[in-house]
């Protein structure tokens, strides 16, 4: 016997996501939002210097 799918249940989800709502204050998301956009920045302009140092790279510099 194998353990409920949460696609077979999603109710089983329910307690999951409320408990994670709650552990937020009122528009905590704006910032999480932010912080994730901003790393995902980051992690672009580090990419993209690597690439940058590959021998015969064919990927176009930003100007």
């Amino acid at each position: 016997m194998t353990k409920t799918r949460w696609s077979e249940k999603p109710t089983t989800l329910i307690p999951l996501i409320l408990s994670n709502i709650k552990g937020f204050e009122p528009h905590a998301r704006h910032g999480k939002f932010e912080q994730g956009r901003q790393a995902a920045l980051k992690k672009e302009q580090e990419l993209l210097e690597r690439m940058k140092q590959l021998p015969h790279c064919l990927y176009p510099s930003k100007a």
